[in-house]
């Protein structure tokens, strides 16, 4: 009688013990840990360079709507006097969005959501209300000292206009007037818009988002200055960066982080004056007070 070996043993094939079964899990996990922070890191990446794209565009419009207006920057806010006393307020961009003719919001889970260029990917639908203001929705702050604010009262045919400033440099900042690029000394390190943050209002109790950025605490989000700087909350932390555009239209991550944004704190007031000195951090001035020159800045002893 002929024996025939089986086919499985003719193959040379055989079960997995448990302990190589364990192995192969093991490598296997060990890999999905290595390979995950890069992955995130990739989409982190990914969702940064599109945000850095619509912050550059957002820019873009500035300096179109300047160029078609001699010069003058665009406002930050605008608000329709209405008969009955209130005001329907329209922030910079659904004001450069509704200039330009492009589409801007979307009605989702009763928020008006930007669209396009205006918003943040890394910012989901569900959060939109975290980035809500008293004017609406704004995933790109503005820079407080460059931009003015407009009312309109068309009953009354009167248009008022009004800007941020810093005691003693109400005269340089043309308080009554609007900001226009000839005025800037260095349009390459001053933001014009910044990806937003969002902090705690004590008053109402919730959280809003800014609508406006020009000092320190209204861009950092380190836990440990939480209390000091209203809770900011903001996106991007892996990137440990915040897209920005800046007035000559080129786009960067610029750090949120105190050690970048709270150094060298010196005290500056207007050339001329002998008093009304102000405690400003460096980065804040190079990066926002447009209006501020480096010979405000108090020498040691001048007093």
């Amino acid at each position: 009688m002929i024996h025939r070996k089986s086919s499985r043993h003719s193959l040379g094939l055989r079960a997995f013990s448990l302990v190589e079964l364990l192995v192969v899990v093991s490598v296997i996990s060990l890999l999905i840990a290595i390979l995950l922070p890069s992955l995130k890191r990739a989409r982190d990446q990914s969702r940064m360079t599109v945000c850095l794209s619509n912050m550059k565009s957002q820019g873009s419009a500035v300096l179109m709507y300047a160029q078609d207006h001699t010069g003058s920057l665009p406002p930050k806010l605008v608000q329709f006097a209405q008969p009955s006393g209130g005001n329907s307020p329209l922030l910079i961009n659904a004001f450069l969005a509704r200039y330009q003719r492009q589409p801007f919001a979307e009605i989702q889970s009763g928020w008006p959501t930007p669209t396009g260029i205006w918003r943040c990917p890394d910012v989901s639908v569900n959060e939109d209300g975290s980035r809500s203001t008293d004017s609406g929705v704004l995933h790109a702050a503005p820079n407080r000292w460059l931009f003015n604010s407009m009312n309109i009262d068309e009953a009354a045919g009167r248009v008022t206009t009004w800007g941020d400033s810093l005691p003693g440099w109400e005269d340089r900042t043309e308080r009554l007037g609007w900001s226009r690029m000839e005025q800037i000394r260095n349009p390459a390190d001053i933001i014009a818009l910044m990806d937003n943050v969002t902090h705690y209002d004590s008053v109402q109790h919730r959280r809003e988002a800014r609508e406006s950025v020009g000092r320190s605490c209204d861009v950092i989000t380190d836990p440990d200055m939480h209390s000091y700087c209203g809770e900011n909350q903001g996106s991007h932390f892996v990137m440990r960066r915040r897209p920005a555009v800046f007035l000559d239209g080129h786009a960067e991550g610029v750090p949120f982080s105190s050690a970048f944004w709270m150094t060298l704190l010196e005290p500056y007031r207007p050339l001329g004056l002998s008093s009304g000195a102000i405690d400003l951090y460096a980065r804040e001035v190079r990066h926002f007070m447009w209006f501020v020159e480096p010979t405000d800045a108090v020498q040691p002893g001048s007093d």
